[in-house]
């Protein structure tokens, strides 16, 4: 019977279309709105439809953008500060920064103290030792031709004494092994050291203070590109060793 149903549906359609088109036209077209608007209606809020291969976004509503409740909407992608796999495990440190290099500049006149005492220096307790045998946390003395000869290629091998005299330079060997040079710059230069946090190009380091207005600076020896020597003649029987420092 129900075959017959059918069969007769059918040739009532068939009817209908050959006696009227336009009008069978116009109804498929009704009941294909009816169509889309059923599935929209019954479709879950926030989503993405397509619809006989038409898009329809509903996620860039402004309720979709945030629930009620003032939490995140499902859609929305997770950020670093929602996600708890990154916590740290609770009872461990983290392991802290290694320190930047940087300058050390002074204009008192117990700087180079200062210097020492901020970095917990204490002096080397032998005379004539290499730099690979000087301990960390400690200061000596070098002689400014023998770093100007072996900075680049042979640093732990230079010679650090115990004992200070005019013509060399104080050496600190810092926690974790960096390595700085201490002497006088001009003034003038070091206020624009101060200012830029770096060098411009130069600096003209001398082993002793030359005017009341010099400076002592504290230089990481890492960051030096090169070396020159040159001196500054205070009379015929003094000189003072400079040593050219290029950034």
């Amino acid at each position: 019977m129900g075959v017959h149903v059918i069969d007769s549906w059918a040739s009532v359609f068939k009817k209908w279309v050959e006696k009227a088109p336009w009008q069978a036209v116009m109804g498929l077209v009704v009941l294909l709105l009816l169509g889309v608007i059923a599935i929209i209606v019954t479709a879950q809020p926030c989503s993405n439809l397509n619809i006989l291969g038409l898009a329809l976004d509903q996620t860039k509503q402004a309720a979709c953008s945030s629930k009620d409740d003032g939490t995140a909407s499902p859609l929305a992608p997770a950020t670093a500060e929602t996600k708890t796999g990154d916590a740290p495990e609770v009872g461990v440190n983290p392991a802290p920064p290694s320190p930047a290099l940087s300058f050390d500049v002074s204009f008192e006149a117990k700087g180079r103290e200062d210097f020492r005492k901020r970095h917990e220096l204490n002096i080397v307790e032998f005379e004539s030792a290499t730099l690979s045998q000087t301990p960390e946390n400690t200061f000596g003395f070098a002689y400014s031709g023998s770093f100007a000869t072996v900075w680049k290629d042979d640093l732990e091998s230079l010679t650090v004494r115990e004992t200070a005299r005019s013509v060399y330079f104080e050496i600190q060997k810092r926690g974790g092994g960096s390595l700085y040079i201490v002497g006088f710059m001009r003034g003038d230069s070091a206020k624009e050291l101060i200012r830029n946090g770096f060098p411009n190009k130069l600096i003209r380091l001398y082993s002793e203070r030359y005017k009341d207005s010099d400076a002592i600076v504290a230089v990481p020896i890492k960051m030096i590109k090169s070396v020159g020597q040159s001196t500054i003649d205070v009379s015929r029987e003094k000189y003072i060793p400079v040593l050219d420092l290029g950034f």
